[in-house]
């Protein structure tokens, strides 16, 4: 079949006409898969097909059903589907997570076939190309920067650690030096009582501080504040926040989603709800490390079949969780655990959080939600129930009461940070908890605890590239350029193109003393060299972002 001839027979999708460009064969259809998709996990989900013949009527997956991660092609002059792995192997897009995709069938001149996968709902998101089970990504057309223009700056985000981080005297050098800090803490006072911040900086009210009302009122309040003095002090945007457990909603908070007053009344009630279920129990949470979170997962899922009530809690780490239940069963399961090689540490919480035994707390919680509305955050806020983005109103008191009963999907948080190009976390409250967990987790994320700067300018020079780091930097221009594959080989004016810019970056580093310019242009030329090397915007964002080493830059 002719190729125009294939073209004029493209399907729509959604209402959609289908697009067509001289490279395109035809515009197949999602095939709805006969298991519900919605049900399987991700990675097992049934395959869709394509072919490149004329219009064949397959039907667009529902705008709720997630995409499958694996694609089969009956490619031209194939008989046999040929299974191949797409680039799609988790949601594609932050603001789309269940969005249909189009599948256009190519057959470029070499003849050898392909697929091109486009989400419908963002024109950024990126075309995957499969060949011979290979991937390859090419940016969309609106998407293509020119030579020399460096990828976007590194994106922030604000994490917030939840109860246990707490200490007597936390933030007393930000209180003595800001006003802000001074005030957020009068503004709690005022809803809770003019001796309340005694709790926190008097240390014979040390013990006050572990009860679970005093504890997550201040890791709360100590958030804000803290947060409130960085926006003030530093004016650097933060584009995603998060928090651990109870830093969620302190995340909330310093999204605009809750105003200070909303998030102590929500949190004062949470805490005392979670009191009165753990009073009705006997029950305990401990850490699991160094074991895989599967076997844990196993472990206690053998437990429940004896009787036991036992759960995992809380994934915090590759391989670092947290079960919780029946003091007695928790023993029990830690003590299997330890030998088979475990390292098991109790934590000082008095309650199976985070499991199904707090189903009464939950329940309180999604009644108070009714009557304290969650708006929509000004900055996307995660959630650590399925890493979901809070959209406000009921979605998120949905996520918040289930909060309670569900693991802390912590591990996953980080690991979708990472994922939206996030090099860099202020941690922002009393210790340096989510700093120990991300450095165990991802080496591409690098958090600064605000909690660990108190000098004027120190948090500054602890996120900012400094003039003394201007030459590794070059140098690791150098290697990127010269490690990063060849997506688009064979193609002589694109080698010329990576052999020039190459050139540029030397000639940059034989200067005796880099200045900021400098960086400024070594930063373009790779972006340029990695862009004629076939890579994708974003990909060259993530080359950028390994390049600063996770400093900010410009200043």
């Amino acid at each position: 079949m002719h190729r125009s001839e294939v073209g004029r027979n493209a399907v729509a999708t959604d209402g959609i006409p289908a697009e067509a460009s001289p490279s395109c064969g035809t515009v197949g259809q999602v095939a709805t898969p006969a298991a519900d998709p919605a049900t399987l996990p991700w990675g097992q989900l049934p395959a869709i097909h394509c072919a490149l013949r004329p219009a064949l009527p397959l039907p667009a997956l529902p705008r709720d059903t997630p995409i499958p991660t694996r694609t089969a092609c009956a490619a031209h002059r194939r008989s046999a589907p040929l299974p191949v792995s797409t680039a799609l192997t988790k949601r594609p897009s932050r603001h789309y997570p269940y969005v249909p995709h189009e599948i256009l069938c190519t057959l470029p001149p070499h003849r050898r076939y392909g697929i091109f996968v486009r989400c419908q709902a963002r024109k950024s998101c990126p075309l995957v190309r499969v060949t011979k089970g290979s991937v390859s990504r090419e940016p969309p057309d609106g998407n293509k920067r020119g030579p020399g223009v460096a990828s976007s700056p590194p994106t922030i985000a604000a994490i917030f650690p939840g109860v246990g981080a707490q200490y007597t005297g936390m933030g007393s050098a930000l209180r003595d030096r800001h006003k802000i800090y001074r005030d957020t803490l009068d503004e709690a006072c005022d809803l809770l009582g003019a001796d309340w911040a005694d709790v926190i900086y008097n240390p014979a009210q040390k013990s006050a501080l572990k009860r679970q009302e005093e504890s997550q009122l201040a890791v709360l309040v100590t958030g804000v504040a803290m947060f409130r003095v960085f926006e003030e002090d530093t004016g650097v945007p933060v584009s995603f926040c998060a928090g651990h457990s109870l830093g969620e909603y302190t995340a909330l908070c310093c999204a605009g989603a809750l105003t200070l007053s909303d998030a102590i009344r929500l949190v004062r009630r949470r805490a005392r709800l979670i009191r009165r279920a753990s009073d009705a129990l006997h029950g305990t949470m401990m850490w699991v490390v160094h074991l895989d979170p599967d076997v844990v997962g196993a472990a206690c899922a053998a437990a429940r079949e004896e009787g036991c009530q036992v759960y995992v809690s809380a994934y915090d780490a590759p391989r670092q969780v947290a079960i919780s239940g029946d003091t007695d069963d928790v023993t029990t399961v830690a003590r299997e655990l330890e030998a088979r090689g475990a390292l098991v540490y109790p934590l000082r919480l008095e309650g199976p959080y985070h499991s199904p035994l707090m189903r009464s707390a939950a329940d309180g919680m999604a009644d108070l939600l009714t009557e304290i509305p969650v708006r929509a955050p000004a900055v996307p806020v995660l959630s650590g129930v399925r890493g979901q983005h809070h959209q406000g109103g009921a979605q998120s008191a949905e996520l918040l009461a289930r909060q309670l009963v569900e693991p802390v999907r912590w591990l996953d948080v980080q690991h979708a940070l990472v994922g939206e190009n996030v090099c860099q976390a202020v941690e922002f409250g009393p210790g340096t908890v989510l700093t120990f967990l991300a450095e165990k987790t991802s080496p591409s994320l690098r958090v600064v605890p605000f909690d660990g700067f108190t000098g004027e300018g120190e948090l500054s020079a602890a996120m900012f590239l400094a003039e003394e780091q201007y030459p590794e930097v070059i140098d690791r221009c150098l290697r990127t350029a010269v490690s990063t594959r060849t997506l688009l080989a064979g193609v002589p004016s694109r080698h010329e193109a990576v052999v020039a810019r190459y050139r540029e970056l030397e000639s940059l580093r034989e200067r005796p003393v880099p200045a900021g310019g400098d960086i400024d242009q070594a930063l373009g030329i790779l972006d340029a060299l990695l862009e004629s090397k076939g890579l994708r915007e974003d990909e060259r964002a993530v080359a950028r972002n390994r390049v600063l080493a996770g400093r900010l830059w410009p200043r």
